[in-house]
């Protein structure tokens, strides 16, 4: 399984799902996005100088920007549909590598930098979204501390919160922030619980209440019975939602791939047809019926729909965040319209 992720471009880790008291996942790569960045700033400025040496009248010129805007931004999907190949899947990938491969055989430059282009700055957009995502799950994680009082044989120790038990005694102190969920056995104080609840004002906390990890306690000290473990916390859990609710794509989106495994095989068995059966069979030569299905394969790729999937779900996600409304994926604002 392994080697077969490789060969899918996908990196396999050792390690499951984080929990709260355990150390935060990593931050996204900051050096991938970097390249991505570069390289896509490389490719619309090489097309953005094709299009002006084309409408200057200088073809040759036109036709070199052309190619390095294409290599730059194809760089960028040629793995994948190297990877799709070889897993014998052909989806959208193959079929955008081959629409490009298409328009540079005819000659047609310019129009194969700008599909694979816009194509590649909709991968980036769907990339960003999920990095978004992480570093939100990321500040999550830290809400809670890593270390926890635990009162063990009538001794104070420090110890790692994930390793906290079921029943056992932690003593928050004034102004820490609580590790594990628990229920109050004695003392009294005002507790923040904003981090998880999203209440705004402090709440009194007496013993027999429960109280939240990551919530931050106020006044007085508290000794608090783990009512679960230290990894098994609310933040845990709504971490772990968060994380899986980023990871299902929105149902337009699952449509585009479903489309696409059908779509393509299609396309790419008709621009076959096209190509051989007309001179086959005395129609025309070989090389004018080619010109044609490499047309076809330009004109049937269906970028628009693959780039506006993506980018729409990020914008409405963008736009909800900036009034104040936490969407927590595609699934859930595609939901939105069953609103009344």
């Amino acid at each position: 399984p392994r080697r077969a992720a490789a060969r899918a471009g996908v990196a396999v880790s050792e390690k499951c799902c984080s929990t709260v008291g355990a150390p935060a996942p990593p931050p996204p790569s900051t050096g991938v996005a970097r390249a991505r960045a570069i390289l896509l700033t490389i490719g619309a400025v090489a097309l953005a100088g094709a299009m002006g040496a084309a409408w200057l009248g200088r073809e040759p010129l036109s036709a070199i920007l052309s190619l390095v805007a294409t290599a730059a931004a194809g760089s960028l999907i040629a793995r994948k549909a190297l990877a799709s190949v070889r897993a014998r899947s052909l989806d959208i990938y193959v079929l955008m590598m081959a629409a490009v491969i298409g328009a540079l055989a005819i000659g047609e430059w310019m129009e194969g930098a700008t599909v694979v282009l816009l194509f590649a700055v909709a991968q980036a957009l769907e990339s960003r979204s999920m990095d978004r995502a992480r570093r939100a799950i990321r500040a999550l994680m830290e809400l809670a501390p890593v270390e926890a009082t635990v009162r063990r044989d009538g001794r104070e120790v420090r110890v790692a919160a994930a390793a906290v038990m079921p029943h056992e005694l932690i003593v928050v102190r004034p102004g820490e922030r609580i590790p594990v969920d628990g229920r109050v056995i004695s003392g009294s104080s005002d507790v923040n619980q904003a981090p998880v609840t999203g209440e705004s004002v402090p709440v009194d906390r007496e013993p027999g209440e429960d109280v939240f990890a990551g919530s931050i306690n106020g006044r007085g000290a508290l000794e608090i019975e783990a009512t679960r473990a230290g990894n098994d916390t609310t933040l845990a859990r709504i971490a772990a939602l968060i994380e899986r609710a980023q990871a299902e794509r929105a149902p337009s989106e699952r449509f585009v791939d479903r489309f696409a495994k059908r779509y393509t095989p299609m396309v790419l068995a008709l621009a076959a047809v096209i190509a051989i059966v007309p001179a086959t069979l005395g129609a025309g030569t070989y090389g004018d019926w080619t010109y044609r299905a490499l047309v076809l394969l330009v004109v049937a790729c269906p970028c628009a729909l693959v780039i506006s999937t993506p980018v729409t779900v990020v914008s409405g996600l963008a736009a909800a965040a900036r009034r104040g409304i936490l969407v927590k994926g595609g699934v859930y604002l595609e939901e939105g319209r069953t609103l009344r």
